[in-house]
C-alpha cells in the first residue's frame, strides 16, 4: 500500500479500532470538491461529512475486517468515531456562533480550566476579515453517561457535547 492520503485514512481507521477499540462508521469525503455521495448538498458544510452507512447508530465497529471491507470501497470515506460507544465526549466549538466566548464562559462557570487534553482544529471560517477555526476537545467518558449536548439553552451557543453521535477524525 502507497503512503497516499486515501492509505492514511485506512491506516488510521484501523489504527484507532485495533489500538484504541473506537467505534468507526464509514463517512463519505470528497473528491474534485464534491462529496463522494453524489447527491447535491445545499449547505455545503455538510459535504464529506456525513454517513456512508444508511443505519450507521447500528452497523458502526471496531472490527478491523469489517473497517477493511469500508476503504476498499471508497479509500478516501471520511472516519467518523462513534463518541458513546468508543468512550469518548468531545466538546464541539464553532466560532461562527460564539463558540470560543461560550468556552471561556463555561470555564468561568466551571470556576476552573478544562484539563489539559487532545484537541484538533477543524473548518475555518472568515468573520469579520479575520480567519477563525474551529476544535473539538477529546475527553474520556463512561458510554452510559447522560450529557446535555447542546448548550445553547444554559447561553452557552456555539457549543455542541457529542457523546450519543459521532464526529470527524
Amino acid at each position: 500500500m502507497t503512503d497516499t492520503s486515501s492509505s492514511r485514512l485506512h491506516k488510521a481507521a484501523r489504527y484507532y479500532a485495533e489500538s484504541l477499540g473506537w467505534v468507526l462508521l464509514p463517512c463519505h469525503g470528497i473528491e474534485d470538491g464534491k462529496c463522494t455521495c453524489r447527491g447535491p448538498h445545499t449547505d455545503p458544510k455538510d459535504i464529506g461529512k456525513h454517513p456512508a452507512l444508511n443505519a450507521w447508530n447500528t452497523d458502526s465497529s471496531n472490527d478491523v475486517n469489517r473497517i477493511d471491507s469500508w476503504w476498499r470501497t471508497n479509500p478516501i470515506y471520511n472516519i467518523g468515531v462513534v463518541c458513546n460507544l468508543s468512550g469518548l465526549v468531545v466538546i464541539d466549538v464553532d466560532p461562527r456562533h460564539g463558540g470560543l466566548a461560550s468556552l471561556d464562559k463555561l470555564e468561568e462557570l466551571l470556576g476552573e480550566t478544562l484539563p489539559k487534553t487532545v484537541e484538533a482544529i477543524t473548518g475555518a471560517y472568515t468573520m469579520g476579515g479575520k480567519v477563525l477555526r474551529g476544535k473539538h476537545i477529546y475527553f474520556k467518558c463512561d458510554p452510559s453517561e447522560k450529557l446535555i449536548g447542546n448548550l445553547k439553552a444554559n447561553d452557552l451557543p456555539g457549543i455542541d457535547i457529542k457523546h450519543n453521535g459521532y464526529v470527524l477524525m
